[in-house]
């Protein structure tokens, strides 16, 4: 393999043109810092590693910080990508949307009905997120 034609860890499912590439590369480095901070502040509050208080909250501010920079570098992306890739990626997201809206409210009703002793809407983001990526998934191999 030569320098040219192959691929690494960041370039892995990066179609498209070099602009495509470089966009997708930079999402996925925020969309990992702010996963990272998340996920270490949710660890550090449940063992008990950093107690309630001003600094779990501003690393909480921080975290959501990289959120942003991750939503703006998601909004670059669609906005420099050709038109097949922001098609796939529209109809991916009304895809999560549809599922989140249909969940939340269902779950909702749920528990009003007492069907559902409780629900923790985290639940609603993991459906929202997984069904996004299969939704890309789905447009790129329907339009590829």
């Amino acid at each position: 393999m030569t320098d040219e034609t192959r691929q690494g860890f960041w370039d892995i499912a990066c179609s498209g043109t070099a602009t495509d590439r470089r966009n997708k590369r930079r999402m996925r480095a925020w969309l990992l810092s702010w996963m990272g901070s998340w996920l270490a502040i949710i660890m550090a509050l449940r063992f008990d590693w950093l107690p309630q208080g001003l600094l779990a909250t501003t690393l909480t501010i921080l975290s959501a910080v990289l959120g942003l920079f991750a939503l703006a570098a998601y909004r670059r992306f669609l906005l420099e990508a050709d038109e097949l890739h922001r098609k796939i990626q529209l109809e991916a997201l009304a895809a999560a949307v549809g599922i989140g809206v249909l969940g939340g409210l269902t779950a909702w009703l749920l528990v009003l009905t007492g069907a559902l002793e409780s629900f923790d809407g985290l639940w609603i983001i993991v459906a929202m997120l997984f069904s996004h990526g299969i939704g890309v998934f789905i447009g790129q191999r329907r339009y590829s």
